[in-house]
């Protein structure tokens, strides 16, 4: 799930993560001290959406290394997974770490371009769709059609999680936590990976590319057009937060009406 290796640059797809950075990913963790944190959260929220669901049919998009589906299955014991990656490098990684949840859960982890992926499933088949670390590598054209087609192959009650880098609103604020993050970069030189320092400052220099970076007021108002229900931000570290949107609003409950109840007082 984390840094899917897909984008579409003038209708091609490009794979980003093929080298250095795909190589070292789980590296990444020593410049994002609140990774942990951002990945317990999206893996507790999917636990909570779920509950209810007996056998609840999953897909994660981008699997990456696999730490971020290690974080889902962890604590969704009695969900059936698909993660779809179309990076060779990162996908053999993925399938190393969860060697345990594909031979013991049924995990499968398939090779494609999501777009293609998505557009083969059947509508309203999927009780949710998780990502982490993926959305932000896709230019904004492709990723309008991802989220469409993650929209249209929910079921009515199924829910979207995507906990990922977004720009903050405010484009000085913004600029200020990028700045940050290019100087926790550093600590890759600090123990011989000068090459790494490069690598993922100019993969984020590449990410911050008015084609491709990923706006939360933009993505937000984004996924309220596409039809999705409830779209908020859960969680907001930094450069990056955790926003959820769900097919169709839930049926209040007795509490939710009660609490949605207003009593007008008039004078005598």
């Amino acid at each position: 799930m984390e840094a899917t290796t897909q984008q579409m640059i003038h209708g091609s797809s490009t794979h980003i993560f093929d080298g250095i950075i795909g190589r070292d990913y789980d590296l990444f963790k020593l410049a994002c001290p609140h990774n942990d944190e951002l990945q317990h959260t999206v893996a507790e929220s999917l636990r909570n959406a779920l509950l209810s669901k007996e056998k609840p049919a999953a897909l994660e998009i981008g699997c990456g290394t696999g730490e971020s589906a290690l974080w889902v299955l962890s604590y969704n014991s009695h969900i059936s997974l698909v993660s779809v990656d179309n990076e060779p490098m990162m996908i053999h990684q993925a399938e190393t770490k969860l060697a345990f949840f594909i031979q013991q859960r049924g995990l499968q982890i398939r090779q494609d371009d999501i777009l293609h992926f998505l557009q083969k499933q059947e509508s309203e088949t999927l009780d949710a769709i998780v990502s982490v670390f993926t959305l932000h590598n896709f230019d904004h054209a492709y990723r309008k059609k991802v989220l469409k087609e993650a929209y249209r192959v929910l079921k009515k009650d199924g829910i979207f999680i995507n906990g990922d880098k977004y720009a903050h609103n405010d484009p000085a604020r913004h600029k200020k936590e990028l700045m940050k993050q290019l100087d926790r970069f550093s600590i890759f030189g600090k123990i011989g990976r000068e090459d790494l320092q490069k690598e993922w400052t100019d993969h984020y220099w590449r990410d911050n590319n008015t084609q491709i970076i990923q706006q939360e007021g933009n993505a937000l108002e984004e996924m309220t057009l596409i039809g999705f229900k409830q779209v908020e931000k859960v969680y907001r570290k930094h450069m990056e937060a955790i926003i959820i949107g769900r097919k169709s609003a839930p049926a209040p409950t007795a509490s939710d009406r009660n609490r949605n109840l207003h009593f007008h007082f008039f004078p005598d």
